[in-house]
């Protein structure tokens, strides 16, 4: 995560329920490690109870997963992290 971190902006969305694959402890020692230092402060993390970790096979939680992917986008964008223009 602190290779990915110094080159790139990371989104990280956790479910709630009891996800095995990204359990919500594992958000709050992100958090932690974001706090003191031991990984980059250009991680955002999100934490949704209303999805769970098999999101995509209910049609409902497909909308706010979109959103959130969305909203990285345009924070990454805006916040000068990925760049838009034609290299052509």
């Amino acid at each position: 995560m602190r290779i990915i971190g110094k080159w790139s902006p990371t989104f990280l969305l956790f479910c709630g329920g009891l996800d095995q694959w990204a359990p919500k402890f594992h958000m709050h020692e992100i958090s932690a490690g974001i706090a003191d230092g031991s990984l980059p402060k250009n991680m955002t993390l999100e934490y949704n109870d209303n999805l769970v970790h098999g999101f995509i096979v209910y049609p409902e939680m497909v909308e706010p997963v979109v959103n959130f992917i969305y909203k990285a986008i345009i924070d990454s964008v805006e916040g000068g992290a990925v760049s838009l223009k034609s290299k052509l």
